[in-house]
């Protein structure tokens, strides 16, 4: 019953994406989405101001950090949110989040209350404006941590519309934009269950390869008709 009302909570919480909200409201939701995954965040999990003295942060970096800065393994993983002594300026952006081989790169600037994400590939692509703020890329980057080392869940490198079509029908589009990388996308939530399609287009067929994670089980029970020998990883 705990279980239910924690994931009814964050459900609630996701849900408010999809109406106005601050930058302040975000970080709450992110907030909860840590807490759901991850457990209570205490006083020893934050940063201290004294830490990021000498660094210049967005307010939303500035706010993770002194939450949950050293619980690294909350956003770090498959991709590296850098350390704050580590964030950069790179060709006039803050380069603050790399993919885990540095093919791809995201990087914000330092004016205004939840700025823009910018994207570029490691190959002298000129960054590109990418469809999230900072608030909605940290939101992202929890979810993307927590579905890659998740203990329940199945993946594919490559599955057609049709069947991403009926997995998404019991799932909820979650109301941030998509990313660029790997290629167009997008996050999916309910019921404790997270998922990300990534959108391909190769030989002229568009395809796409999709992660689901869930903490438990139970709630992945929907996805077993769909599950077929090409599916690389299966723990359900």
């Amino acid at each position: 019953m705990v279980a239910d009302r924690s994931i009814a909570t964050l459900e609630t919480a996701l849900d408010r994406l999809r109406a106005p909200t601050t930058a302040e409201d975000r970080f709450r939701i992110l907030q909860q989405l840590v807490e759901y995954w991850h457990g209570p965040i205490g006083p020893q999990d934050a940063m201290q101001t004294s830490d990021l003295e000498y660094v210049q942060l967005p307010q939303p970096l500035r706010s993770w950090f002194l939450w949950a800065g050293n619980r690294p393994e909350i956003m770090t993983g498959q991709n590296f949110l850098l350390r704050p002594q580590e964030i950069r300026m790179e060709d006039d952006h803050l380069l603050f989040y790399l993919e885990n081989q540095g093919v791809y790169q995201w990087a914000t600037l330092l004016e205004g209350d939840d700025p823009a994400v910018f994207g570029r590939y490691d190959d002298g692509e000129p960054w590109q404006l990418e469809d999230v703020t900072l608030s909605e890329h940290l939101i992202l980057a929890c979810l993307f941590e927590a579905i890659m080392g998740a203990p329940y869940g199945a993946s594919s490198a490559w599955i057609n519309g049709d069947t991403l079509s009926q997995i998404t029908s019991s799932l909820q589009p979650l109301a941030i934009g998509a990313w660029r990388w790997p290629g167009a996308t997008r996050f999916y939530a309910r019921n404790g269950v997270f998922m990300y399609a990534a959108e391909h287009v190769i030989g002229g067929e568009t395809g796409h390869s999709v992660w689901i994670g869930a903490k438990t089980k139970a709630p992945l029970a929907f996805l077993r008709p769909h599950i077929d020998a090409k599916w690389e990883y299966v723990a359900l």
